[in-house]
Protein backbone atom coordinates (compact mmCIF):
# COMPACT_ATOMS: atom_id res chain seq x y z
CA UNK A 1 0.00 0.00 0.00
CA UNK A 2 1.15 3.62 -0.66
CA UNK A 3 -0.05 6.56 1.23
CA UNK A 4 -0.07 10.39 0.01
CA UNK A 5 2.00 11.69 3.40
CA UNK A 6 0.99 15.29 4.41
CA UNK A 7 4.30 16.80 5.94
CA UNK A 8 3.49 19.82 8.73
CA UNK A 9 7.30 20.66 10.20
CA UNK A 10 10.07 21.15 8.01
CA UNK A 11 10.67 23.90 6.14
CA UNK A 12 13.40 24.51 3.53
CA UNK A 13 14.93 28.15 3.68
CA UNK A 14 16.84 29.71 1.53
CA UNK A 15 15.60 30.66 -2.86
CA UNK A 16 13.91 33.24 -3.55
CA UNK A 17 10.39 33.08 -2.01
CA UNK A 18 8.55 32.84 -5.46
CA UNK A 19 5.84 29.93 -5.63
CA UNK A 20 6.45 26.34 -5.11
CA UNK A 21 5.06 22.77 -4.14
CA UNK A 22 5.14 19.75 -2.42
CA UNK A 23 3.14 16.50 -3.22
CA UNK A 24 3.86 13.00 -4.06
CA UNK A 25 3.54 11.26 -6.61
CA UNK A 26 3.22 7.67 -7.71
CA UNK A 27 3.42 5.27 -9.75
CA UNK A 28 5.33 4.42 -13.19
CA UNK A 29 6.44 1.61 -15.32
CA UNK A 30 6.36 2.76 -19.09
CA UNK A 31 6.77 0.90 -22.51
CA UNK A 32 4.78 1.73 -25.69
CA UNK A 33 1.83 -0.47 -24.92
CA UNK A 34 -1.57 -0.20 -27.21
CA UNK A 35 -4.64 0.45 -25.55
CA UNK A 36 -6.88 -2.16 -23.45
CA UNK A 37 -8.61 -4.74 -25.49
CA UNK A 38 -12.25 -2.69 -26.76
CA UNK A 39 -10.89 0.52 -26.37
CA UNK A 40 -11.13 3.13 -28.96
CA UNK A 41 -8.76 4.96 -30.33
CA UNK A 42 -6.64 8.17 -28.57
CA UNK A 43 -8.20 11.53 -29.57
CA UNK A 44 -5.56 12.71 -32.26
CA UNK A 45 -3.65 15.98 -31.22
CA UNK A 46 -2.21 16.70 -27.49
CA UNK A 47 -4.93 15.08 -24.94
CA UNK A 48 -6.31 17.35 -22.48
CA UNK A 49 -5.23 17.16 -19.27
CA UNK A 50 -7.92 16.32 -17.42
CA UNK A 51 -6.63 16.35 -14.07
CA UNK A 52 -6.17 19.65 -14.33
CA UNK A 53 -10.18 20.38 -15.08
CA UNK A 54 -11.21 19.88 -11.54
CA UNK A 55 -11.61 22.94 -9.06
CA UNK A 56 -9.60 23.46 -6.70
CA UNK A 57 -10.42 23.49 -2.72
CA UNK A 58 -9.27 27.40 -2.81
CA UNK A 59 -11.92 27.80 -5.91
CA UNK A 60 -15.09 26.12 -4.08
CA UNK A 61 -14.12 28.66 -1.27
CA UNK A 62 -14.46 31.35 -3.62
CA UNK A 63 -17.68 31.01 -3.93
CA UNK A 64 -18.87 30.89 0.00
CA UNK A 65 -17.89 27.09 0.75
CA UNK A 66 -14.72 26.86 3.25
CA UNK A 67 -13.02 24.34 4.40
CA UNK A 68 -12.82 21.71 1.80
CA UNK A 69 -9.28 19.91 0.61
CA UNK A 70 -9.26 17.24 -1.93
CA UNK A 71 -8.96 13.51 -1.05
CA UNK A 72 -8.65 10.66 -3.87
CA UNK A 73 -9.07 11.13 -7.24
CA UNK A 74 -7.48 9.40 -10.64
CA UNK A 75 -7.26 8.94 -13.96
CA UNK A 76 -9.39 5.62 -15.74
CA UNK A 77 -8.44 3.55 -18.85
CA UNK A 78 -12.15 2.53 -20.48
CA UNK A 79 -11.43 -0.79 -19.22
CA UNK A 80 -10.84 0.57 -15.96
CA UNK A 81 -14.19 2.58 -16.16
CA UNK A 82 -15.88 -0.79 -17.06
CA UNK A 83 -14.81 -2.75 -14.34
CA UNK A 84 -15.28 -0.13 -11.64
CA UNK A 85 -18.69 1.71 -13.01
CA UNK A 86 -20.71 -1.52 -14.57
CA UNK A 87 -21.00 -3.15 -11.25
CA UNK A 88 -21.53 0.40 -9.65
CA UNK A 89 -24.67 1.46 -11.81
CA UNK A 90 -26.01 -2.23 -12.14
CA UNK A 91 -25.21 -3.26 -15.42
CA UNK A 92 -23.70 -5.84 -16.92
CA UNK A 93 -19.94 -4.90 -18.00
CA UNK A 94 -20.59 -6.26 -21.82
CA UNK A 95 -23.34 -3.71 -21.95
CA UNK A 96 -21.11 -0.70 -20.47
CA UNK A 97 -17.91 -1.59 -22.39
CA UNK A 98 -20.35 -2.19 -25.83
CA UNK A 99 -22.77 1.33 -25.41
CA UNK A 100 -19.88 3.61 -24.19
CA UNK A 101 -16.68 2.44 -25.20
CA UNK A 102 -17.34 0.68 -28.52
CA UNK A 103 -20.04 3.14 -29.85
CA UNK A 104 -19.66 6.13 -28.02
CA UNK A 105 -16.28 6.63 -28.11
CA UNK A 106 -14.75 7.08 -24.54
CA UNK A 107 -10.87 7.26 -24.39
CA UNK A 108 -10.55 8.71 -20.76
CA UNK A 109 -12.50 9.34 -17.47
CA UNK A 110 -11.35 11.69 -14.39
CA UNK A 111 -12.39 11.45 -11.31
CA UNK A 112 -11.59 13.55 -8.22
CA UNK A 113 -13.58 14.19 -4.62
CA UNK A 114 -12.92 17.27 -2.71
CA UNK A 115 -14.07 17.27 1.05
CA UNK A 116 -15.28 19.22 3.98
CA UNK A 117 -14.18 17.26 7.16
CA UNK A 118 -16.38 16.74 9.66
CA UNK A 119 -13.09 16.88 12.14
CA UNK A 120 -9.69 18.53 10.79
CA UNK A 121 -6.58 16.87 11.38
CA UNK A 122 -8.42 13.43 12.85
CA UNK A 123 -7.89 10.46 11.31
CA UNK A 124 -10.54 8.75 9.76
CA UNK A 125 -13.00 11.70 10.18
CA UNK A 126 -16.45 11.65 7.77
CA UNK A 127 -16.92 14.22 5.18
CA UNK A 128 -19.74 16.98 6.16
CA UNK A 129 -20.02 17.75 2.91
CA UNK A 130 -18.47 16.87 -0.56
CA UNK A 131 -18.08 17.91 -4.69
CA UNK A 132 -17.35 15.22 -6.88
CA UNK A 133 -16.22 16.07 -10.13
CA UNK A 134 -16.61 13.31 -13.00
CA UNK A 135 -14.88 13.92 -16.89
CA UNK A 136 -15.62 11.87 -19.41
CA UNK A 137 -13.60 12.21 -22.46
CA UNK A 138 -15.20 11.00 -25.74
CA UNK A 139 -13.20 10.41 -29.39
CA UNK A 140 -15.80 12.87 -31.47
CA UNK A 141 -18.60 15.17 -30.01
CA UNK A 142 -21.34 12.90 -31.27
CA UNK A 143 -19.47 10.03 -28.69
CA UNK A 144 -20.11 12.86 -26.14
CA UNK A 145 -24.00 12.95 -26.53
CA UNK A 146 -23.95 8.92 -26.87
CA UNK A 147 -22.53 8.97 -23.42
CA UNK A 148 -24.42 12.07 -22.16
CA UNK A 149 -27.54 9.97 -23.24
CA UNK A 150 -26.82 6.21 -21.63
CA UNK A 151 -24.96 7.76 -18.35
CA UNK A 152 -28.70 9.42 -18.38
CA UNK A 153 -30.58 6.44 -18.37
CA UNK A 154 -28.30 4.12 -15.91
CA UNK A 155 -27.46 6.66 -13.94
CA UNK A 156 -31.17 7.81 -12.71
CA UNK A 157 -31.64 8.54 -8.89
CA UNK A 158 -34.93 7.17 -7.68
CA UNK A 159 -36.96 9.88 -6.73
CA UNK A 160 -34.58 12.33 -8.73
CA UNK A 161 -35.95 15.73 -9.72
CA UNK A 162 -35.30 18.20 -12.43
CA UNK A 163 -34.46 21.46 -11.47
CA UNK A 164 -34.68 24.48 -13.43
CA UNK A 165 -31.35 26.77 -13.25
CA UNK A 166 -30.57 30.01 -14.33
CA UNK A 167 -28.08 29.68 -16.59
CA UNK A 168 -26.64 27.53 -19.28
CA UNK A 169 -23.11 25.89 -19.55
CA UNK A 170 -21.29 24.27 -22.78
CA UNK A 171 -23.83 22.42 -25.51
CA UNK A 172 -26.06 21.01 -22.96
CA UNK A 173 -26.54 21.35 -18.90
CA UNK A 174 -29.13 20.18 -16.80
CA UNK A 175 -29.64 19.76 -12.80
CA UNK A 176 -31.38 16.83 -10.77
CA UNK A 177 -32.24 16.86 -6.78
CA UNK A 178 -32.37 13.64 -5.52
CA UNK A 179 -31.81 11.72 -1.55
CA UNK A 180 -30.73 8.59 -1.03
CA UNK A 181 -29.22 5.86 1.89
CA UNK A 182 -26.15 4.58 1.60
CA UNK A 183 -23.77 3.05 3.72
CA UNK A 184 -22.67 4.64 7.31
CA UNK A 185 -23.60 7.92 6.17
CA UNK A 186 -27.28 6.88 6.06
CA UNK A 187 -29.84 9.69 4.32
CA UNK A 188 -27.61 12.04 1.62
CA UNK A 189 -29.52 14.93 0.30
CA UNK A 190 -27.72 15.73 -3.15
CA UNK A 191 -27.72 17.87 -5.94
CA UNK A 192 -26.23 16.80 -9.67
CA UNK A 193 -25.42 19.28 -12.77
CA UNK A 194 -24.33 17.78 -15.79
CA UNK A 195 -22.19 19.25 -18.51
CA UNK A 196 -21.95 18.58 -22.34
CA UNK A 197 -19.21 20.74 -24.16
CA UNK A 198 -17.63 19.28 -27.46
CA UNK A 199 -16.13 16.06 -26.65
CA UNK A 200 -16.41 15.88 -22.80
CA UNK A 201 -19.37 15.24 -20.69
CA UNK A 202 -18.93 16.42 -17.04
CA UNK A 203 -21.05 15.53 -13.90
CA UNK A 204 -20.51 17.56 -10.80
CA UNK A 205 -22.10 16.19 -7.92
CA UNK A 206 -22.88 18.52 -4.34
CA UNK A 207 -23.22 15.78 -1.49
CA UNK A 208 -24.33 16.84 1.79
CA UNK A 209 -24.35 13.18 4.13
CA UNK A 210 -26.21 14.00 7.34
CA UNK A 211 -23.81 12.69 9.93
CA UNK A 212 -25.08 12.43 13.37
CA UNK A 213 -25.90 15.87 15.09
CA UNK A 214 -25.46 17.89 11.82
CA UNK A 215 -27.80 20.36 11.11
CA UNK A 216 -29.04 19.73 7.11
CA UNK A 217 -26.63 21.20 4.15
CA UNK A 218 -28.89 20.43 1.25
CA UNK A 219 -26.96 21.77 -1.81
CA UNK A 220 -28.76 25.14 -3.76
CA UNK A 221 -28.75 25.74 -7.31
CA UNK A 222 -26.56 28.95 -6.76
CA UNK A 223 -23.80 27.11 -5.24
CA UNK A 224 -23.75 24.62 -8.72
CA UNK A 225 -24.09 27.21 -11.17
CA UNK A 226 -21.40 28.90 -9.24
CA UNK A 227 -18.77 25.93 -9.73
CA UNK A 228 -20.15 25.06 -12.90
CA UNK A 229 -18.94 28.55 -14.07
CA UNK A 230 -15.66 28.06 -12.54
CA UNK A 231 -15.31 24.91 -14.59
CA UNK A 232 -16.20 26.22 -17.40
CA UNK A 233 -13.37 28.83 -17.25
CA UNK A 234 -11.07 25.97 -16.76
CA UNK A 235 -12.30 23.66 -19.37
CA UNK A 236 -11.21 26.59 -21.74
CA UNK A 237 -7.93 26.80 -19.93
CA UNK A 238 -7.13 23.33 -20.25
CA UNK A 239 -8.24 23.65 -23.94
CA UNK A 240 -6.03 26.34 -24.71
CA UNK A 241 -2.66 24.79 -22.63
CA UNK A 242 -2.92 27.88 -20.55
CA UNK A 243 -2.68 25.08 -16.91
CA UNK A 244 -0.45 22.69 -16.34
CA UNK A 245 0.15 19.58 -18.47
CA UNK A 246 1.52 17.09 -15.53
CA UNK A 247 -1.54 14.81 -15.65
CA UNK A 248 -0.29 13.93 -18.99
CA UNK A 249 2.98 12.89 -18.08
CA UNK A 250 2.45 10.60 -15.65
CA UNK A 251 4.10 7.24 -15.55
CA UNK A 252 0.96 4.79 -14.89
CA UNK A 253 0.81 1.26 -14.64
CA UNK A 254 -2.28 -1.64 -15.12
CA UNK A 255 -2.19 -2.69 -19.00
CA UNK A 256 -5.50 -4.96 -19.93
CA UNK A 257 -6.71 -6.72 -17.17
CA UNK A 258 -3.69 -5.82 -14.68
CA UNK A 259 -5.31 -5.49 -11.33
CA UNK A 260 -4.26 -1.87 -9.87
CA UNK A 261 -5.37 0.81 -7.55
CA UNK A 262 -4.93 4.42 -6.83
CA UNK A 263 -4.34 5.75 -3.81
CA UNK A 264 -4.00 8.75 -5.47
CA UNK A 265 -3.43 10.45 -9.07
CA UNK A 266 -3.72 14.19 -8.74
CA UNK A 267 -1.93 17.94 -8.47
CA UNK A 268 -0.87 18.72 -5.13
CA UNK A 269 0.46 21.79 -6.26
CA UNK A 270 -0.66 24.36 -8.87
CA UNK A 271 1.00 27.93 -9.38
CA UNK A 272 2.81 27.29 -6.24
CA UNK A 273 -0.31 27.13 -4.47
CA UNK A 274 -0.54 23.97 -2.05
CA UNK A 275 -3.89 22.35 -2.79
CA UNK A 276 -5.42 21.79 0.54
CA UNK A 277 -6.05 17.79 1.39
CA UNK A 278 -9.14 16.81 3.25
CA UNK A 279 -7.00 15.13 5.88
CA UNK A 280 -4.11 17.06 7.81
CA UNK A 281 -4.25 19.98 10.02
CA UNK A 282 -4.47 23.55 8.65
CA UNK A 283 -1.04 24.48 10.50
CA UNK A 284 0.78 21.49 8.41
CA UNK A 285 -0.56 22.93 4.97
CA UNK A 286 0.18 26.40 6.28
CA UNK A 287 3.95 24.65 7.02
CA UNK A 288 4.15 22.89 3.55
CA UNK A 289 2.77 26.16 1.52
CA UNK A 290 5.48 27.84 3.32
CA UNK A 291 8.00 25.42 2.09
CA UNK A 292 6.52 26.30 -1.18
CA UNK A 293 7.10 29.26 -0.96
CA UNK A 294 10.31 29.38 -0.08
CA UNK A 295 11.75 26.35 -2.28
CA UNK A 296 10.25 27.75 -5.61
CA UNK A 297 8.23 24.76 -6.40
CA UNK A 298 5.74 25.86 -9.30
CA UNK A 299 3.92 22.48 -9.77
CA UNK A 300 3.49 19.18 -8.72
CA UNK A 301 1.75 15.91 -9.13
CA UNK A 302 1.14 12.80 -7.37
CA UNK A 303 0.30 9.43 -9.12
CA UNK A 304 0.19 6.54 -6.25
CA UNK A 305 -0.78 3.10 -7.16
CA UNK A 306 -1.53 -0.32 -5.41
CA UNK A 307 -0.61 -3.48 -7.40
CA UNK A 308 -3.88 -6.02 -6.79
CA UNK A 309 -7.39 -5.21 -6.21
CA UNK A 310 -7.23 -4.42 -2.47
CA UNK A 311 -6.11 -0.82 -2.01
CA UNK A 312 -5.84 -1.44 1.77
CA UNK A 313 -3.68 -4.39 1.98
CA UNK A 314 -0.59 -3.42 3.72
CA UNK A 315 1.31 -6.25 2.30
CA UNK A 316 0.87 -5.08 -1.26
CA UNK A 317 3.34 -4.36 -3.75
CA UNK A 318 3.30 -0.52 -4.56
CA UNK A 319 4.97 2.65 -6.57
CA UNK A 320 5.06 6.36 -5.41
CA UNK A 321 6.65 8.91 -7.38
CA UNK A 322 6.26 12.69 -7.59
CA UNK A 323 7.17 15.35 -9.54
CA UNK A 324 8.28 18.43 -8.64
CA UNK A 325 8.44 21.46 -11.57
CA UNK A 326 10.36 24.41 -10.53
CA UNK A 327 10.60 28.13 -11.14
CA UNK A 328 14.54 27.58 -12.14
CA UNK A 329 17.25 25.53 -12.57
CA UNK A 330 18.94 26.93 -9.23
CA UNK A 331 15.73 26.06 -7.20
CA UNK A 332 15.33 22.71 -8.85
CA UNK A 333 19.25 21.55 -7.81
CA UNK A 334 18.36 22.68 -4.27
CA UNK A 335 14.77 20.91 -3.89
CA UNK A 336 16.77 17.41 -5.43
CA UNK A 337 19.66 17.86 -2.48
CA UNK A 338 16.73 18.71 -0.03
CA UNK A 339 14.14 16.25 -1.03
CA UNK A 340 15.86 12.82 0.11
CA UNK A 341 15.68 14.40 3.43
CA UNK A 342 12.12 15.55 3.62
CA UNK A 343 10.94 12.05 2.21
CA UNK A 344 12.80 9.84 4.85
CA UNK A 345 10.79 11.68 7.58
CA UNK A 346 7.63 9.84 6.48
CA UNK A 347 7.07 7.65 9.59
CA UNK A 348 6.43 4.55 7.41
CA UNK A 349 10.14 4.52 6.22
CA UNK A 350 12.00 1.84 8.81
CA UNK A 351 15.40 2.03 6.47
CA UNK A 352 16.34 4.82 4.25
CA UNK A 353 20.04 3.78 3.30
CA UNK A 354 22.28 6.03 0.36
CA UNK A 355 23.74 3.69 -1.94
CA UNK A 356 26.91 4.36 -3.58
CA UNK A 357 25.87 3.46 -7.28
CA UNK A 358 26.19 5.75 -10.00
CA UNK A 359 23.97 6.50 -11.55
CA UNK A 360 23.48 8.58 -15.11
CA UNK A 361 20.41 9.33 -15.74
CA UNK A 362 19.56 13.85 -15.84
CA UNK A 363 21.91 15.92 -14.49
CA UNK A 364 21.77 14.50 -11.62
CA UNK A 365 20.28 11.43 -9.22
CA UNK A 366 20.57 10.11 -5.91
CA UNK A 367 19.54 6.50 -4.95
CA UNK A 368 18.17 5.00 -1.03
CA UNK A 369 17.70 1.75 -0.22
CA UNK A 370 14.76 1.72 1.34
CA UNK A 371 12.11 -0.54 3.72
CA UNK A 372 8.52 0.87 4.48
CA UNK A 373 6.28 -0.71 7.07
CA UNK A 374 2.78 0.10 6.87
CA UNK A 375 1.71 -2.20 9.35
CA UNK A 376 1.44 -5.60 7.67
CA UNK A 377 5.16 -6.25 7.85
CA UNK A 378 8.31 -4.46 6.15
CA UNK A 379 8.56 -4.08 2.62
CA UNK A 380 11.69 -3.41 0.99
CA UNK A 381 12.37 -1.70 -1.81
CA UNK A 382 14.30 1.81 -3.73
CA UNK A 383 13.37 5.20 -3.64
CA UNK A 384 15.41 6.84 -6.94
CA UNK A 385 15.36 10.97 -7.25
CA UNK A 386 16.09 12.47 -10.36
CA UNK A 387 16.93 16.12 -11.49
CA UNK A 388 16.24 16.93 -15.23
CA UNK A 389 16.76 20.92 -15.52
CA UNK A 390 13.89 22.55 -13.99
CA UNK A 391 11.88 19.05 -13.01
CA UNK A 392 12.72 16.89 -9.95
CA UNK A 393 11.05 13.88 -9.79
CA UNK A 394 11.03 10.77 -6.97
CA UNK A 395 9.97 6.83 -7.88
CA UNK A 396 9.41 4.79 -4.92
CA UNK A 397 8.72 1.02 -5.32
CA UNK A 398 8.65 -1.89 -2.94
CA UNK A 399 6.90 -5.34 -2.37
CA UNK A 400 7.32 -8.09 0.22
CA UNK A 401 10.10 -9.50 -1.96
CA UNK A 402 11.90 -6.35 -2.49
CA UNK A 403 11.96 -4.60 -5.74
CA UNK A 404 15.42 -4.25 -7.62
CA UNK A 405 16.92 -0.64 -7.73
CA UNK A 406 17.07 -1.60 -11.95
CA UNK A 407 13.29 -1.41 -12.21
CA UNK A 408 13.52 2.32 -10.32
CA UNK A 409 15.92 3.00 -12.78
CA UNK A 410 13.89 2.01 -15.61
CA UNK A 411 10.82 3.50 -14.42
CA UNK A 412 12.51 6.72 -13.55
CA UNK A 413 13.93 7.20 -17.33
CA UNK A 414 10.39 6.54 -18.58
CA UNK A 415 9.55 9.15 -16.86
CA UNK A 416 11.90 11.47 -17.85
CA UNK A 417 11.09 10.81 -21.30
CA UNK A 418 7.65 11.60 -20.79
CA UNK A 419 8.66 14.78 -19.18
CA UNK A 420 10.79 15.56 -21.92
CA UNK A 421 8.92 14.53 -24.71
CA UNK A 422 5.49 13.68 -25.91
CA UNK A 423 2.58 12.73 -23.05
CA UNK A 424 3.01 9.23 -21.81
CA UNK A 425 1.51 5.83 -22.80
CA UNK A 426 -1.80 5.19 -21.24
CA UNK A 427 -0.32 2.32 -19.44
CA UNK A 428 2.51 0.15 -18.56
CA UNK A 429 2.86 -3.31 -18.01
CA UNK A 430 3.42 -4.29 -13.76
CA UNK A 431 7.20 -4.90 -13.58
CA UNK A 432 8.21 -8.85 -13.11
CA UNK A 433 9.29 -7.75 -9.36
CA UNK A 434 6.32 -6.08 -8.15
CA UNK A 435 3.46 -8.92 -9.35
CA UNK A 436 1.57 -10.40 -6.60
CA UNK A 437 2.39 -14.42 -5.93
Amino acid sequence: MVVAMDKGGTVMRGSVARIALLVTVLLGSVAAVGRPGGASAQVESAPLDLAAIPLTPEEVEAIGLEGYGWSYGWLRTPCEVVRDMAPYYGVEPEEFERTMVAEAGLTRHYYLRDARPVERGTPGTLSSRSVFTAVFEFASAEGAVAGERYMGEIGGRAGAEPVTGNRTFGDAARILRYSMREGFSGLIEEMLLTIRTDTLYIELTVSDPIQAGEEPEPPTVGELEAMASRLMIRVGAARASDLPDLGNRMVRLGVAEEAVRYAGDRYDVEYGRNIRRFSGTLDAHAAIQKTIEESGVLHAYVVNQTVGNDLFDPTAPGMMMTVYRLVGEREAATWFAFAPDWSASWPYFVQFEPLDEAIEIGDEAAAFATTLDFGGGQLPGHVLFVRSGTDVFEVRVHDQDGVSLETAVALARIQLTCLAGDPCPERVPVPDDMREA
